[in-house]
């Protein structure tokens, strides 16, 4: 099948680029249990699929003499991209998406916009809407119209997205859906980076990295972007700016009479683990849709989820934003109140 990639609309403009310092040593790579894929008929499904992106990256290159010059990739830029990140090689990895890419590294700015996701898949009701805002200065995630500020747990802003090229080796031709694309790899400590080039233009960028979230053990990830199509040239203002609902401050729920309600709290935790003080708790619906999903994708064994507390807690029910908790001996949280009780759905 032709590969969906378009080619860009306009020239690229003026490009710059940072040089950070990166260890260009080989990292120890995960073999993926890779199982065969039923057949379909969605390119990006494929294109998208562990076993078959790890089959592509892991192939050798054809014999090329090194070009002239590394890419010049585009600092401005709107694009459709398809993405998949795969936390779980064995579990066959994350439902394939589109998410638009709204991208100025000039003015330091990036908005990433993800289709609603229909979570009826895992027997909740409902849609969930993802977006991420960054500039120079700081680093927001958007679900829902709850908007929560990670510049500081996660010590990120904008980044140029094509900075590691500098330092990426050059290693040959390769076909790919009907595509005969430059190769181009960095190796370092903690991270790989493979792109696949269309002379100037981006086709596809894998990154294998050794990370987490906050309070969770690290474990590698495996993230690919297929660009779908790209238009070049620097985004509308409006495309950049910081959504409404991260400029304003933290909110509490009304209530009528007393707010103090005695209310049931479950959590899954490992054994042993009893301290409930920053953790995040549910109903019962709540938690156990949690323990499910953990079974399903094998994690059980990983994150020690293994028991099922049942707690009845006075609280107060002028509940302030959810804050999002992760890890024990201490717990990570970030994101929220650091007062009030947060209230959120599950997802």
């Amino acid at each position: 099948q032709p590969h969906p990639h378009t080619p860009p609309t306009k020239a690229p403009p003026h490009r710059t680029r940072s040089d950070p310092s990166f260890s260009r040593r080989d990292a120890e790579v995960p073999t993926p249990r890779c199982r065969p894929m039923a057949s379909t008929s969605t390119p990006l499904s494929l294109l998208l699929s562990p076993c078959f992106l790890l089959g592509v990256l892991a192939a050798g290159a054809a014999p090329a003499s090194h070009p002239s010059r590394r890419p010049e990739l585009p600092q401005q830029f709107t694009a459709v991209v398809g993405s998949s990140g795969l936390f779980d090689y064995g579990a066959g990895g994350s439902t394939p998406k589109t998410t638009t890419i709204y991208y100025d590294a000039l003015r330091k700015m990036q908005r990433q916009i993800a289709p609603p996701w229909n979570t009826t898949q895992m027997g909740l009701p409902g849609f969930l809407n993802q977006s991420t805002y960054e500039d120079a200065h700081s680093y927001f995630w958007i679900a829902n119209d709850v908007c929560r500020n990670l510049t500081a747990i996660t010590n990120t802003t904008f980044a140029d997205m094509w900075a590691w090229v500098a330092f990426a080796q050059y290693e040959g031709k390769r076909a790919y859906y009907g595509l005969e694309v430059d190769v181009w790899r960095r190796y370092s400590a903690k991270e790989n980076d493979t792109l696949f080039a269309d002379g100037d233009t981006p086709v596809l960028v894998n990154k294998q990295s050794f990370e987490s979230l906050p309070g969770q053990d690290p474990a590698w990830r495996n993230a690919t972007t297929v660009f779908l199509n790209i238009r070049l040239g620097p985004p509308a203002e409006e495309q950049l700016a910081l959504p409404e609902v991260c400029k304003k401050g933290s909110f509490t729920c009304n209530v009528t009479g007393d707010p103090v309600v005695l209310m049931d709290h479950y959590i899954a935790h490992p054994p042993g683990k009893y301290n409930v003080s920053d953790q995040d708790t549910a109903d019962i619906n709540g938690d156990t849709a949690f323990t499910c999903s953990d079974v399903r994708t094998n994690k059980t064994k990983e994150d020690h989820y293994g028991v099922v507390s049942h707690y009845k807690i006075a609280v107060d029910t002028r509940f302030g934003k959810y804050q999002l908790c992760n890890g024990y001996d201490p717990s990570v949280c970030f994101g929220g109140d650091d007062f009030r009780v947060g209230g959120e759905s599950a997802l």
